[in-house]
């Protein structure tokens, strides 16, 4: 007869393989008829993936609220965890599938932590790029799908980490901190079947090489930091990459010109999430597919000019609003900008530009009140440089 151990084991193992919700529920009920806990922290997690980021937060809120505090019945196995050098957890529908682990600790300890949380399928390692080889020789590596990797990455590196990633499953890679010279070519070779790719490409002198013949047609994530990737490159970029898989495009530190906002707005007209920390045109927008898409925004827009024109684009599916500006917005300004015919819509609206005073505030929050939708009570939230609110 298998013991309680076992059987979590089990259902976790089926949960690792086949990704199913109902299996979280069977997983909830099995946790409640042992009196324990985590099975409503489960449940709670399992709503709020089926919500999804942007759902109601009248919704949303309570169930965030409620999943805060159960995260102290996670506690003996955040310890446990803690023991074998785990130093963060991600928790997806209630099972964890994330750790964050210095890469000796996780060679040492790797058969512990699947055999305790069989799910695991995200590995961000801390200080491993020396030891990319002797990973890419355990058998639970097979089991990983999305990997983080920080610190320069020299050419000895990429050539192990390239036969890590070949022989593996993983198909979200994610570069943190440095970028080495000949990491293009491990991208090319892999770029096939990646489906999110994040990238800090701010100390690469050259590059040409990482977007000559480059093919991305599964990606559906892009992140990009690089103050040394300009237009060309960045065209040559998103060219690789097929228009109707491509969901989120974040561009911290790109060159961002005319050019390249007019191929985003003309080639992704599935796009649900974008984001630019670069000077652009809101106009560029105008008559856009994507306004039917969009759900998330984040635009830097400094002139007043920019902004009206921005808060006159007809967002049909538009849920969360970020504007970063160099100076505040005034008063008079923000009570013609929230006419807009998406305010009502909107579950966040957040505006960076320096600090407001304190009643200036509370007034644009009053004001805000007076807009459909959120009225006391609907869980919508402003932010400013001065403070939040939660309506």
């Amino acid at each position: 007869m298998l013991t309680n151990f076992e059987v979590e084991r089990e259902i976790l193992n089926a949960i690792a393989l086949a990704d199913n919700d109902i299996l979280r529920l069977i997983y909830a009920d099995w946790l409640e008829d042992q009196g324990d806990a985590r099975s409503e922290f489960v449940r709670v997690q399992v709503e709020l993936s089926e919500l999804g980021k942007f759902g109601d937060p009248r919704l949303l809120y309570p169930l965030q609220k409620r999943e805060a505090e159960l995260w102290v019945h996670l506690r003996s196995l955040r310890e446990h965890f803690h023991g074998l050098g785990v130093s963060n957890f991600h928790f997806r529908s209630g099972i964890l599938e994330g750790i964050t682990v210095q890469g000796q600790e996780f060679l040492k300890h790797s058969k512990t932590i699947f055999r305790d949380a069989p799910a695991i399928i995200e590995l961000d390692l801390i200080g491993g790029s020396t030891l990319f080889r002797e990973i890419s020789q355990l058998s639970e590596i097979q089991q990983i799908r999305s990997l983080r990797v920080g610190g320069r990455l020299e050419a000895e590196h990429i050539q192990q980490l390239n036969k890590l990633i070949v022989n593996s499953n993983i198909n979200r890679l994610c570069f943190s901190h440095f970028w080495a010279e000949n990491s293009p070519l491990l991208i090319q070779e892999i770029g096939p079947t990646l489906i999110s790719l994040s990238i800090d490409v701010s100390t690469l002198s050259s590059n040409s090489r990482f977007t000559s013949g480059l093919a991305l047609p599964l990606l559906n994530s892009l992140q990009i930091n690089g103050s040394k990737m300009g237009s060309k490159a960045m065209i040559h970029l998103l060219d690789s990459i097929n228009p109707n898989s491509l969901l989120e495009l974040d561009i911290q530190r790109g060159k961002f010109s005319d050019e390249v906002g007019l191929l985003i707005i003309q080639k992704f007209h599935q796009l649900q999430q974008l984001a630019v920390n670069e000077e652009c045109d809101p106009a560029l927008l105008d008559h856009a597919p994507l306004l039917k898409s969009l759900e998330s925004l984040k635009l830097v827009c400094s002139s007043g000019t920019q902004r009206h024109a921005l808060f006159k684009l007809p967002f049909e599916k538009l849920r969360y609003l970020e504007i970063k500006a160099s100076q505040a917005v005034t008063e008079d300004e923000f009570n013609n900008l929230i006419r807009a015919d998406f305010i009502p819509h909107l579950y966040t609206l957040h505006i960076n530009g320096g600090r407001i005073p304190q009643q200036r505030f509370d007034r644009m929050c009053d004001a805000l009140t007076q807009i459909p939708g959120w009225e006391i009570g609907s869980k919508r939230k402003f932010v400013t440089d001065s403070g939040a609110r939660l309506f």
